[in-house]
C-alpha cells in the first residue's frame, strides 16, 4: 500500500526523504511533479512515499540438483551388462540426434525419468506461477508491483540456477536482487550518501552565494539592511543543510533501504554444484510428447540406457518416408536387435503404444530438417540448439505442449505475449520497454561539492521489437530466409534472468543476453525507438520520439558508470549511447550506441537544456564537450544570423554551417557596425519570439545567454533603440530564474561564451548592466537581485517572478542626462 505524507511548515522535501529512510532521487522518481524544482513544495501538498512493506513473494516448491550418486535398484548400482537382454518399458528420442540413436530405457530407468520429469515440471509451473502474477504492460503500472514482481523472478531464476536447470557459467558474479541498492549499481554511493551528498551541496552553493553577495554585488547604503537579510536567511538554512548531514546514518544498517545486504546475493556456490548446467529436450514415446530433464541427470542415466543395435526395419521405414510405420520398425528392431541369440523384449504394457505409434508432427519436422525425410516442399526448418530448447522449455508454461500454437506468453518483467515459431525457436514481441510508464530517467553531473550526482528528470521508454531467433537468418535470391543453421547466441537468457544485458553485435544489430549465462554473447535483435516523457507531462502518456534504433549499423556501447545516455559529438559525427536501464529498467546492465543524424538533435538538445537547467548548471556527463558547444553556438545562431531560421532548424543544420558561421563571426565581431547589426537582429527576435521553436527562454544555456546579454548591452548606447533596452529586460526576465542562473549567465557574458571564474570579471560585467542603468532602474535592478538571492524568493522558482529586472525607459533621454558613452 503506498503511504502519503502531508507536507508541513519548515518542510523540504530533502527533510522528507531523510526523515523516511529514502534517498531525494527515490522520492523525485515517485513525486514526479516536483522534479523541475524540488524546492516549490506547499503546506498540506501529498507527498507519495514508497510501500515500507516487504513483497509477498510466491511460495515456490524448491528444486535440489540432481543427485549424482544413481538411486540402486536391488542393490545395484551400476549398468547391467550389454550381453544381457532388458525389458524395455520405454523408448527416448533426443532432440537433435538421428532417426536411429534413440534411447531404450528398462523399468528402473523409466522411473528414474518420470521423477526427473516431475522435478522440471515443477520448475515450470513455479514459471508459470510467476508468470500469471507478472504486471501487465500499461501506463497505469505500479512501480512498486514491477519491483514485487522483480523479486520473485530473482527467487525463481535463483532456484532453477541451483538446481541445474539454466546453462549458467560455472564462476559467475554475485547478482543483486530487486531488494539491493540500485544507485550502488550506478555511480558507487549509497542511498545514505545520496542524501548527504545533496545537503553538502547545497551548504557549498550558499557559501558561494554568500561570498558573491558580499564581494560582487553592489548594494546602495540604504540597502544595507537588505544584504543583512540576506546573509541572516542563508545563515539560516546552512544550520539546516547541517543538521541534515548530521541526521542521515553514515553506516549501512540492516534496512533494506540502506545499501546492499549480502544475503540477497546469488551464491557463487551453487553453480559450483552442478557439474553440467542446463535442459534436455527429449521425446518421451510412452507419453507420446517432448519433456525436459538436466543435463546432469542425462549425464548420470546415460550409462544405463541402452541403443538398439538393430536398426534394419528402421532404416527401410525412413528410407521409404513411410514415418506412420516407425513405431513398428522400431519394436522389430529391438526386439531382433541382440546378437548371439540374446534378445530384448518389450513390456506388455509398452508394447501396444511403440507398435501403434505415430510421429508427431514437429518430431517429423525435426527429423526432416536433418534430412533425413526428404519434404516436397522445400527445405524444413527445425531448431535443436540448446538454446531452443531452453526457448520451448519456457514456453510450456503457456502453450502447455502444443507446439503449433503461433503465440506464447513469456515473463521480461511483465507479461510479454509474443509471435512464435516453437519448431524454429523463435519469438518476437512487440512492446514497450521496461513498460508503457516507462523507466525513470536519470540524469548524472557532478554537484557543487564535486561529487557524482544524479537526478531524475521524466521518464524514457523504449518502443520496440525484440526478436529472439535460434536459427540463422541468410538471403537466398534477394529473400530472407531461415536456414537449420544454428545461431551462435539468440539472447533467450533475456526470459529467465532479470538481469538482462545489451551489447552491439559484430553485424552492427543490438542484441540481448543474460548475465551470466553460459557462452552469453549478444543474440536475438532490437529495434525501434527511444522516448521521453518530460516531468511536466508526467501522469500522461505524451511520449515524444527520441532516436531510432536502427536494425544496422549501431556502434559498440561505451559509457562510464552510473551514467544513463550520453549525446557525443567527435569529428563531425554524432551519436547518442544508452544505458540497457533505459530498455529493461534497473538490474539490467551493457548498452548500445547509435549514429543518428542532425534532424534528430532538437529533442535531445530539449532535454539536455532541461537536465542543464534543473541541476543548476553543473556539469552534466549526458553530453560530451563538443556536442555542447554545438547546441549553444547553434542557439545563439538562431538569434543573430542573418537569414532568419528557428532553433529547431538551426540546430539541425550541421557542424559544417555552423562552423563556418562562428568562424565568419569571430572574425568580424571586432567591428562596430558588424556587432550593431547582431544586436539588432537579436533584439527583433528576443521580442518576437518566432526563433524559439517552442522553446522556453528559460532553459537557454547560459553560454548562450552570455553572449546575448553581451552582445546588447556593449551596442546599446551605439544603437541608442528602445526596443533593445526592452530585449535586455525580457531577456533577463525570461532567461534567469534562478541566483546559480543568474551567476552563470555573469560569467559568461563575453563574445565567446566563455566562462570566466574570477570574481573580478563578474564584478565587471554587473557594472556593464549597471552602466545602462540609470538611478531608479538599478534599484529596481538591485531589488530584483535580491530577490534571486533570496531562498525564500528560489523556494518558489518556477513561478513568475513578482518583480521584474527593471522597467525599460526612453533610451536617448536616459543617455543625454546620464552623459553615457559607447
Amino acid at each position: 500500500m503506498t503511504n502519503i505524507y502531508t507536507v508541513k511548515p519548515n518542510d523540504t522535501l530533502l527533510g522528507i526523504a531523510i526523515k523516511n529512510n529514502i534517498s531525494l532521487v527515490e522520492l523525485l522518481e515517485i513525486n514526479p511533479q516536483y522534479q523541475p524544482n524540488p524546492d516549490l513544495i506547499n503546506i498540506n501538498d501529498s507527498i507519495t512515499l514508497p510501500n515500507q512493506e516487504k513483497p509477498s513473494l510466491i511460495e515456490l516448491k524448491p528444486v535440489e540438483p540432481v543427485n549424482m550418486n544413481r538411486p540402486t535398484e536391488g542393490g545395484c548400482a551400476i549398468a547391467r551388462p550389454t550381453c544381457k537382454g532388458i525389458e524395455v518399458c520405454d523408448v527416448v528420442l533426443k532432440t537433435g540426434n538421428k532417426t536411429t540413436d534413440y534411447f531404450l530405457l528398462d523399468k528402473h530407468a523409466q522411473e528414474l525419468l518420470e521423477e526427473e520429469i516431475s522435478y522440471t515440471q515443477q520448475l515450470i509451473d513455479g514459471y508459470e506461477q510467476i508468470l500469471q502474477k507478472a504486471p501487465e504492460n500499461n501506463a497505469n503500472q505500479d512501480s512498486a508491483a514491477v519491483a514485487e514482481h522483480k523479486a520473485m523472478r530473482q527467487k525463481w531464476y535463483d532456484m532453477a540456477i541451483s538446481s541445474g536447470a539454466l546453462p549458467v557459467k560455472t564462476q559467475t558474479e554475485a547478482q543483486p536482487t530487486s531488494e539491493d541498492d540500485p544507485f550502488v549499481n550506478t555511480i558507487g554511493i549509497k542511498r545514505s550518501d545520496i542524501n548527504k551528498n545533496t545537503a553538502q551541496a547545497k551548504i557549498n552553493e550558499l557559501e558561494e552565494r554568500k561570498k558573491i553577495i558580499k564581494t560582487v554585488i553592489t548594494f546602495e547604503p540604504t540597502e544595507i539592511t537588505l544584504v543583512d537579510a540576506l546573509i541572516s536567511e542563508i545563515n539560516t538554512e546552512l544550520k539546516r543543510q547541517e543538521y541534515y548531514i548530521k541526521a542521515v546514518a553514515s553506516t549501512d544498517e540492516s534496512s533494506v533501504k540502506q545499501g546492499i545486504n549480502p544475503k540477497n546475493f546469488t551464491s557463487k556456490d551453487v553453480a559450483l554444484t552442478n557439474k553440467k548446467q542446463g535442459i534436455i529436450e527429449i521425446f518421451i514415446v510412452s507419453q507420446n510428447k517432448l519433456v525436459y530433464i538436466r543435463q546432469d541427470f542425462m549425464a548420470r542415466e546415460k550409462p544405463f540406457w541402452r541403443h538398439s543395435e538393430n536398426h534394419t526395419h528402421l532404416n527401410q521405414a525412413v528410407s521409404s518416408g513411410n514415418w506412420k510405420e516407425m513405431g513398428k520398425a522400431i519394436s522389430s528392431d529391438i526386439t531382433n536387435g541382440m546378437t548371439d541369440g540374446i534378445k530384448n523384449t518389450i513390456d506388455g504394457q509398452f508394447e501396444g503404444k511403440i507398435i501403434g505409434w505415430q510421429v508427431p508432427g514437429y518430431k517429423l519436422k525435426e527429423w526432416k530438417a536433418n534430412k533425413e525425410f526428404k519434404d516436397a516442399n522445400g527445405e524444413t526448418v527445425y531448431a535443436v540448439s540448446a538454446e531452443a530448447q531452453l526457448l520451448r522449455f519456457a514456453a510450456q508454461a503457456s502453450v502447455k505442449g502444443d507446439f503449433n500454437l503461433k503465440q506464447a506468453k513469456f515473463d521480461l518483467g511483465f507479461a510479454a505475449e509474443s509471435s512464435a515459431s516453437l519448431a524454429e525457436g523463435a519469438v518476437t514481441f512487440n512492446s514497450y520497454f521496461p513498460h508503457e510508464k516507462g523507466y525513470s530517467a536519470l540524469i548524472t553531473y557532478t554537484d557543487a561539492d564535486r561529487k557524482p550526482a544524479l537526478y531524475p528528470l521524466g521518464h524514457f521508454r523504449c518502443s520496440a521489437t525484440l526478436t529472439l531467433s535460434c536459427l540463422v537468418t541468410a538471403m537466398v535470391n534477394g529473400k530472407a530466409m531461415i536456414s537449420n543453421q544454428a545461431e551462435k547466441s539468440a539472447g533467450t537468457g533475456v526470459i529467465f534472468s532479470p538481469h538482462p544485458t545489451m551489447a552491439v553485435k559484430p553485424s552492427g544489430q543490438i542484441g540481448v543476453s543474460a548475465e551470466g549465462f553460459a557462452g552469453a554473447q549478444a543474440g536475438g535483435q532490437l529495434s525501434g525507438k527511444v522516448e521521453w516523457l518530460t516531468p511536466q507531462k508526467m501522469g500522461t502518456t505524451d511520449f515524444s520520439a527520441l532516436i531510432e534504433i536502427k536494425a544496422e549499423g549501431n556502434v559498440a556501447f561505451g559509457l562510464g558508470a552510473g551514467v544513463d545516455f550520453q549525446i557525443r559529438l567527435d569529428r563531425g559525427s554524432l551519436e547518442i549511447h544508452c544505458c540497457a536501464r533505459l530498455v529493461w529498467g534497473p538490474g539490467a546492465s551493457g548498452g548500445f550506441g547509435t549514429s543518428i543524424d542532425f534532424s534528430q538533435l532538437f529533442e535531445l538538445a530539449k532535454i539536455i537544456w532541461e537536465a542543464i537547467d534543473t541541476i543548476g548548471y553543473r556539469i552534466l556527463k549526458n553530453i560530451n564537450e563538443e556536442a555542447y558547444t554545438y547546441l549553444f553556438r547553434a542557439a545563439y545562431n538562431a538569434f543573430t544570423e542573418k537569414n532568419f531560421k528557428p532553433i529547431k532548424d538551426a540546430i539541425e543544420i550541421g557542424v559544417q554551417e555552423i562552423g563556418d558561421w562562428w568562424d565568419a563571426r569571430l572574425e568580424n565581431i571586432n567591428g562596430e557596425l558588424y556587432i550593431s547589426d547582431e544586436a539588432k537582429r537579436l533584439t527583433k527576435r528576443i521580442l518576437d519570439r518566432n526563433v524559439l521553436s517552442g522553446v522556453s527562454l528559460r532553459v537557454l544555456p547560459p553560454e548562450t545567454v552570455g553572449m546575448m546579454l553581451n552582445t546588447l548591452v556593449h551596442t546599446y548606447v551605439f544603437n541608442r533603440e528602445e526596443e533593445q533596452e526592452k530585449a535586455i529586460y525580457f531577456l533577463l526576465a525570461g532567461t534567469v530564474r534562478s541566483w546559480r542562473k543568474f551567476v552563470e549567465v555573469l560569467a559568461h557574458m563575453n563574445e565567446k561564451g566563455e566562462k570566466q571564474t574570477t570574481d573580478d570579471a563578474l564584478v565587471k560585467n554587473l557594472k556593464r548592466i549597471n552602466y545602462i542603468l540609470d538611478g531608479d532602474q538599478q534599484k529596481e535592478f538591485n531589488r530584483w537581485i535580491a530577490q534571486l538571492a533570496s531562498l525564500s524568493y528560489l523556494e518558489n522558482l518556477g513561478m513568475v517572478p513578482k518583480k521584474f529586472p527593471f522597467t525599460p525607459s526612453s533610451p536617448h533621454l536616459k543617455i543625454k542626462r546620464n552623459n553615457l558613452e559607447p
